[in-house]
């Protein structure tokens, strides 16, 4: 016996009463839309109806298909464990392909950071005069381009 057509909203009441959860009409809608690069829908519609009419027959493969991945789709997802499954395979590519050792990496990059602070430190003193002659200068141009901004101000 062939099932009864429905309208996407009608298809949402049947399948929240069924699924026993609320399903929303605008869902119902979207899968009676045509695909973009199939041009077909997720469930079937019946041909040029004037409104979408879901086929019975496909609509009750769609609601048994939904029955029964029902508890699937409410399984929680450990993100912490799953993060720990795809970093171990990323430390063993990284542990074949890369033997130096981390502490030697650290180590020298503390060296690195030690030596440009130091010669930081000795060349400050000859610098800082250097700066102020440069920080004068710019308070010069933003000055002069202030009072030239607020002249055209009062000749417009």
């Amino acid at each position: 016996m062939s099932k009864s057509n429905l309208t996407p909203y009608a298809a949402a009441q049947v399948a929240s009463r069924v699924l026993k959860r609320e399903i929303a009409p605008q869902t119902m809608y979207g899968l009676a839309r045509p695909n973009k690069s199939t041009n077909e829908s997720r469930i079937a519609t019946v041909p040029d109806s004037k409104p979408i009419m879901f086929v019975g027959d496909e609509f009750q493969k769609w609601l048994d298909a939904a029955k029964s991945n029902s508890g699937a789709a409410r399984v929680r997802q450990d993100y912490d464990k799953l993060a720990k499954e795809f970093s171990a395979d990323v430390e063993d590519d990284e542990d074949e392909n890369d033997e130096v050792d981390e502490t030697d990496e650290a180590e020298t990059f503390e060296e690195v950071a030690n030596k440009a602070d130091m010669s930081a430190l000795e060349g400050e003193d000859d610098e800082e005069s250097d700066d102020s002659d440069d920080e004068t200068e710019l308070e010069k141009a933003l000055q002069d381009s202030l009072d030239e901004q607020t002249e055209k101000a009062e000749q417009a």
